[in-house]
């Protein structure tokens, strides 16, 4: 039974207040609560009902239509409720409790806290370490080592990084479509650069290179190589590296060119 550690003897100022520390309570227990849902009164004030997160009956899943195929739902039909009323002459807020099916869980309580919303995810601090260490080109699992030695409370894992990195990466497109944001960060970093577009205004071939890559081709234009390996994007335009050699044989990248069309591309001297 769980019940019992939610009784309280003082009243809470605020329903805020009352709601916070029954999480905290559910979550040193093992177990997660919801606001799931509540019943108005006569009088105006409302009666709120907390439920455990695995609240959702367990049922089948209807494959034919899911995105997923590889995902589960972590319903099964837990009964566990409390209740956040107000009192009658709103002098504070009470938590109310059930006894019997409503007072424990049919499910094991929460071992790792990784991947659960409410006791893991990425707090401001850690938020500004992976926007600073992207912006450092650092690689996304040294930057999950750093959170979790600098905030091993927040309980980050890869997929919290991957998700802001993926909404600073929105924040920065500012509405532009990618095109768009292409042609911004080549006029942002001064990159010289050329386009064509098609009939309905669409870009179909792009070019780019950065002032400096020119200068060293001015310097040895004797021998080029052009690399259409990376073939694969959702825009099936291939991208080409243009790539000089100098005389003791190191290579620059002179430049980058996306094709609407694959070329067949040879390199010589």
């Amino acid at each position: 039974m769980y019940a019992p550690h939610f009784l309280h003897s003082d009243d809470f100022p605020s329903f805020d207040a009352a709601v916070t520390w029954a999480k905290e309570t559910a979550i040193r227990h093992g177990f997660l609560l919801v606001i799931a849902s509540y019943a108005p009164q006569r009088d105006g004030r409302c009666d709120y009902y907390l439920r455990c997160d695995c609240r959702v009956p367990k049922s089948p899943r209807d494959f034919s239509g899911a995105v997923r195929l590889n995902t589960k739902r972590k319903g099964v039909g837990c009964k566990f409720l409390i209740k956040v009323a107000e009192r009658k002459d709103r002098s504070g807020f009470i938590i109310a409790v059930k006894a019997g099916e409503h007072g424990k869980h049919n499910h094991e309580l929460v071992v790792y806290s990784e991947g659960h919303r409410q006791i893991s995810g990425l707090s401001p601090e850690s938020k500004q370490l992976v926007r600073e260490m992207s912006d450092a080109q650092t690689k996304a699992a040294q930057i999950v080592v750093a959170l979790q030695q600098k905030f091993p409370a927040d309980n980050p894992t890869v997929r919290h990084e991957y998700n802001y990195r993926d909404k600073i990466r929105r924040e920065r497109l500012d509405g532009r479509n990618p095109a768009q944001q292409v042609l911004h960060e080549v006029v942002q970093c001064g990159y010289v650069y050329w386009t064509a577009t098609d009939m309905d205004g669409c870009i179909c071939q792009l070019f780019c290179a950065h002032p400096t890559s020119l200068q060293l081709f001015r310097t040895w234009p004797y021998v080029v190589g052009m690399d259409s390996t990376y073939k694969t994007n959702r825009y099936n335009m291939p991208l080409v590296e243009i790539i000089g050699v100098t005389p003791c044989n190191n290579n620059f990248l002179i430049g980058y060119a996306l094709l609407q069309n694959h070329l067949r591309v040879t390199s010589g001297c």
